[in-house]
């Protein structure tokens, strides 16, 4: 793996500070990234791998549960049958 350049680290500095500075990202985003700029880069990715595999599961897992069941996969679901 090759280290960064100046160049890339000052666009990826840029892209944050874009996002830090969106009035419409959430308050938990910025937060996160605040955060993760203070810490180990390598315990950031660690942690970011970790997070994305549980919030995304968790996330599938709700969506699902909204859908109706002909959508989801878990049966027919008389919604989308004729009267």
């Amino acid at each position: 793996m090759s280290l960064p350049n100046d160049d890339e680290l000052e666009k990826n500095q840029k892209r944050i500070a874009w996002v830090l500075a969106h009035p419409g990202v959430s308050p938990w985003l910025k937060e996160a990234l605040q955060a993760a700029r203070e810490r180990d880069p390598v315990d950031v990715l660690n942690e970011l791998e970790i997070l994305s595999l549980l919030l995304r599961s968790e996330c599938n897992a709700r969506i699902r549960a909204t859908l109706p069941d002909s959508i989801s996969g878990r049966g027919h679901s008389t919604l989308w049958k004729k009267p």
